[in-house]
């Protein structure tokens, strides 16, 4: 209870108090001003980003051996869109991806739960990557202010440096068997999918388009709010808060992607209130863009109840 508590009160904390530190009304005259036209092209440019999103998972699941449509991944990958929009952690949407996979696979293996888990994590983690990578390289080439890429690099030596010290704790617990297995299966299932080299490059090529995707449902929301930075350095911000989202402790992004824009908006000079302005212009527009998936939640339970 404790925990499930937090998940829903962190994000909303985060929130109230970025824009209490910014200025609620500041943000709330950016969006008030805000250019429909833009916000269209950002809903439009969703379609794109959940259509190869689901192929990215069809296309692994496939590679996997494990029988997965386009149609149903689209389905899906909407619902999981939803889930994961409006329940806190952002990995709701992946267990649904689990579970409505793995039940279909039950019936022909009897580690379908397990096989449909391995699918959503690599194509996950290649869309993880990817966006590292782009961050790193956007650091290098177009650092932030007084921050540069040596100290973005230190702060992601800090997080891998924390994983490997909680994995050792939890070796020491004892904990370490059933996730050593678990990295062993994801593992040799990671290779069955990038191997011949043509699926890498076609993860990699695909993972990219995503990203622009992305990137570009920023630059929409951007303009869309009357931003004047540079391209270089709002490719940079729209990344950097793209990657604050896998963070799990919001709810859609929310709090966490506020707190992100603002202190790199302050970073380049702007106002911080413009930058939260963006930041929950984009989370409105991945909310709407995921009401789709209420269409496939209404035909599973009209289905349900025959």
């Amino acid at each position: 209870m404790g925990r499930k508590l937090i998940a829903f009160t962190a994000p909303v904390v985060l929130l109230v108090w970025t824009l209490f530190w910014v200025g609620a009304n500041d943000v709330w005259q950016f969006l008030y001003a805000a250019d429909p036209w833009w916000i269209l092209g950002a809903l439009a440019l969703t379609v794109p980003q959940y259509a190869l999103s689901a192929w990215r998972w069809a296309y692994t699941a496939n590679a996997l051996g494990l029988a997965l449509s386009f149609r149903d991944a689209v389905e899906h990958y909407y619902f999981a869109g939803l889930l994961n929009s409006a329940l806190p952690g952002g990995v709701a949407g992946e267990v649904a991806k689990v579970w409505t996979h793995g039940s279909a696979l039950r019936q022909q293996f009897a580690t379908g739960y397990r096989d449909a888990f391995n699918a959503v994590v690599i194509e996950r983690t290649f869309g993880q990557i990817i966006l590292a990578i782009a961050t790193a390289v956007a650091s290098f080439v177009f650092p932030v202010a007084s921050v540069g890429a040596r100290e973005i690099y230190v702060a992601i030596a800090v997080l891998v440096i924390a994983m490997a010290c909680i994995m050792a704790i939890a070796r020491m617990l004892d904990w370490h068997a059933s996730w050593m297995s678990t990295a062993q299966r994801i593992g040799s299932d990671l290779v069955t999918a990038v191997t011949p080299l043509r699926r890498l490059c076609t993860q990699a090529i695909v993972s990219f388009t995503i990203l622009s995707t992305y990137v570009g449902v920023a630059f929409c929301a951007a303009y869309a709010l009357q931003v004047t930075l540079p391209t270089s350095e709002l490719l940079l911000g729209s990344l950097l808060m793209l990657l604050s989202m896998a963070i799990p402790i919001s709810i859609g992004g929310f709090g966490i992607r506020e707190v992100s824009a603002a202190g790199v908006w302050g970073l380049y000079g702007a106002d911080p209130a413009q930058g939260v302005a963006v930041a929950v212009l984009y989370g409105v527009v991945n909310l709407v863009a995921s009401a789709p998936g209420l269409l496939y939640a209404a035909r599973v339970r009209w289905l349900r109840n025959g």
